[in-house]
């Protein structure tokens, strides 16, 4: 009787705990707002500093656009939705961008690397178009070229990354040498140095302005579809 009287009592206990961890995850939810969206959570395409280096998100691949080029392309999300280009500047991990721009159809945006003091834009770097496919799937589209004397490394074409997604890498053909700079990087000149978006109409952000410029080579980008 009293083992009974005991096996009792703990289900009413297990049952009222259950109840109360309902109830507290309700209020919880219902008064403690979640954090905001941001582009560390849906970005189907990053670019990163130092070594600039084009990552997809997991289950996401770089396609051959052009079999006579070395061109790649990766679906960024649905037309019916604004598509973002979103910059991060070094040290900001978090998800809010310093800045951000819309991008419509058939924007331009070209990525520089540096040049070999790493203070200024050269005039490599990895153009990347905005269209309507990518392959047979239709969508917001990112399509990567190489401009001038650039190339993407050979040994890192849609290599797979750590965790998923895969990556390309921006190689400059043109810097003088790769002896190292004052911190010892000697890919000085494949550091993200300026960026430039073309959009219609305007040009929004233009190489030249402190603001996008990437200053230390250690800034990120990201393309976000909300």
């Amino acid at each position: 009787m009293e083992r009974r009287f005991t096996l009792v009592h703990m289900s009413i206990l297990a049952a009222v705990a259950i109840l109360a961890t309902t109830l507290v995850y309700t209020i919880w939810k219902k008064f403690v707002p979640p954090p905001p969206p941001g582009p560390n959570t849906n970005s189907i395409l990053k670019i990163r500093g130092g070594a600039m280096m084009f990552r997809t998100a997991k289950g996401y691949d770089f396609e051959p656009n052009n079999p006579n080029a070395d061109e790649y392309c990766v679906i960024l999300g649905d037309l019916t939705k604004q598509l973002k280009l979103y910059y991060f500047e070094s040290g900001n991990d978090s998800k809010v961008p310093d800045d951000s721009v819309d991008l419509p159809m058939k924007s331009i945006i070209h990525f520089f690397g540096s040049n070999e003091k790493g203070d200024l834009a050269s005039k490599n770097g990895i153009k990347v178009s905005i269209q309507s496919t990518c392959g047979k799937t239709g969508g917001y589209s990112a399509v990567l070229t190489p401009e001038n004397n650039s190339q993407f490394y050979v040994l890192n074409r849609n290599g797979p990354l750590v965790g998923g997604g895969r990556s390309l890498r921006f190689e400059d053909w043109g810097c003088d040498g790769y002896s190292a700079d004052q911190n010892g990087d000697v890919d000085t000149c494949e550091h993200p140095r300026g960026v430039s978006v073309s959009t219609t109409p305007g040009n929004p952000w233009t190489p030249g302005k402190s603001k996008h410029d990437c200053s230390d080579g250690e800034c990120r980008f990201e393309f976000v579809v909300q």
